[in-house]
C-alpha cells in the first residue's frame, strides 16, 4: 500500500496546520470565561495549580477554544510566567472527535481586562514533555515555548524524528515567533546535529538512494529552513524546492509544498500553482491550502 493511500486522515492534519499558521501571531479576540479555579498569581499558586487533574481544565478551554477545533482533551499542563508577573497555562490538547491533531499545544493568558482570557492554538508534533518546551532561554524568569515540526510530515512507521524548531515568546497576552533572535539555540540543538546526519546519509564521494536519500532531503530542507526563517535569506533552497516539485516522488513534493509555503514572492506562488495541479491527489490538496493560506495572509 503507498503511504498516501494509508493516510487518509492527512488532508484534516494539513488543513489544521494551514490554518493554525495563519492565525498564529495574529490577536486572538479575548474571551471572558470562568475558569474554575483561581488563576495563579504567586508560584506557591502555581504549583499548586499544577497539580489540578488535567481534566478540570477542559471545560475551560473548550469555552475558550476557537470555532474551527473541535471539543478539546488535556493531556498535559503545566502555569508558568510568560510575560512579566503574568502566568499563563500551556496544555497539550487532543481532539475528542477522533481527528489527527497530532497534539497541538494550547496557550491561555489572561488579560488585563477582567476575567478576560486568550488562547492560542501552536502546531506541534508529539510525544510531548511540556518540561522541555517550555524554557526560559534568556534567563529573564519569562519562559519562551519551543515546539516542533516534522521536516517529512508524518508518515507512520517510515517517520523520520527530524524536526524544525520554533520559539515563541508571549506579548499582550499571545504567543508571537520569536525564532530569528535565537540562533544560538539553533547552532546548539539543529545545525550540529544536521552535519552529522548529512555525513552520515551521504558519506564523501557517495550517492544516497533509499532511505538515506529521502534523510539527506529532509536535511536540506531544514537547512534551508534555518537559512530563511533565521539568517534572513528569504529564498534559500528555491531552486532545490523546484527540482522536488519536478520529480514524480511523493516525499519531495511534499518538501517543495512546504518550501514555497515559508517563501513569500511571485516566483514561491507560481510554483505552488504548478504543484496543484499535480496527479498526486495529497500534493495537490496541500500546495492548494497552501495557496489559500497565503491569500488569507494578504487580506
Amino acid at each position: 500500500m503507498k503511504l498516501h493511500n494509508a493516510l487518509p486522515g492527512f488532508s484534516r492534519v494539513v488543513m489544521f496546520t494551514l490554518s493554525v499558521n495563519v492565525l498564529v501571531g495574529q490577536q486572538p479576540l479575548a474571551r471572558h470565561a470562568s475558569p474554575g479555579f483561581n488563576w495563579p498569581k504567586t508560584l506557591a499558586e502555581m504549583q499548586a495549580a499544577d497539580r489540578m487533574k488535567a481534566v478540570s481544565l477542559e471545560p475551560f478551554l473548550n469555552e475558550l477554544r476557537p470555532l474551527y477545533v473541535p471539543a478539546l482533551q488535556v493531556g498535559e499542563f503545566r502555569f508558568v510566567p510568560m510575560e512579566g508577573t503574568t502566568i499563563c497555562l500551556a496544555a497539550t490538547v487532543d481532539a475528542r472527535d477522533g481527528r489527527e491533531f497530532f497534539y497541538p499545544v494550547a496557550v491561555v493568558c489572561p488579560v488585563p481586562e477582567g476575567s478576560a482570557f486568550r488562547m492560542t492554538i501552536l502546531p506541534s508534533t508529539s510525544p510531548h514533555s511540556l518540561g522541555a518546551e517550555l524554557v526560559d532561554l534568556d534567563g529573564d524568569g519569562n519562559f519562551e515555548i519551543i515546539t516542533r515540526e516534522l521536516a517529512g510530515g508524518y508518515q507512520g512507521a517510515r517517520t523520520l524524528p527530524l524536526y524544525w524548531y520554533s520559539v515563541f515568546r508571549v506579548k499582550d497576552s499571545v504567543p508571537h515567533d520569536v525564532s530569528a533572535n535565537y540562533k544560538a539555540f539553533y547552532v546548539e540543538h539543529l545545525l550540529m546535529y544536521l552535519d552529522l546526519i548529512s555525513e552520515l546519509a551521504a558519506p564523501a564521494g557517495a550517492t544516497p538512494a533509499g532511505r538515506a536519500a529521502e534523510v539527506l532531503a529532509d536535511a536540506r530542507f531544514l537547512m534551508a529552513k534555518y537559512e530563511r526563517r533565521i539568517v534572513g535569506n528569504p529564498e534559500a533552497g528555491f531552486d532545490e524546492a523546484v527540482q522536488w516539485g519536478n520529480t514524480d516522488d511523493y516525499n519531495l513534493q511534499m518538501l517543495a509544498v512546504r518550501s514555497f509555503r515559508d517563501m513569500d514572492s511571485p516566483k514561491a506562488l507560481a510554483e505552488l500553482k504548478k504543484l496543484a495541479k499535480a496527479k498526486n491527489g495529497t500534493v495537490s490538496q496541500a500546495a492548494t491550502l497552501a495557496l489559500e493560506a497565503k491569500g488569507a495572509l494578504r487580506r
